[in-house]
């Protein structure tokens, strides 16, 4: 799941469920990879992209990221 923008992010963890997010790496400057179990106790990767940060390759690059590792 990636999320962008602090609000966007705070409603949708709100949603699911997931109230304790685990940081597990940085993927770039300021975009954390994190883990959360949602109200049913699946475990969800997030990905947490501030809404003013970044340019246009910003998500491309992220997706990559992600792909690499394989979550």
């Amino acid at each position: 799941l990636l999320v962008v923008g602090g609000d966007t992010a705070y409603y949708t963890l709100r949603r699911l469920g997931i109230k304790r997010l685990t940081v597990i790496e940085e993927l770039l400057p300021g975009i954390a990879l994190t883990f959360g179990a949602d109200r049913f106790g699946q475990r969800r990767a997030v990905i947490l992209k501030p809404g003013n940060f970044g340019d246009v390759q910003t998500l491309v690059t992220l997706q990559r990221a992600v792909r690499q590792r394989q979550l």
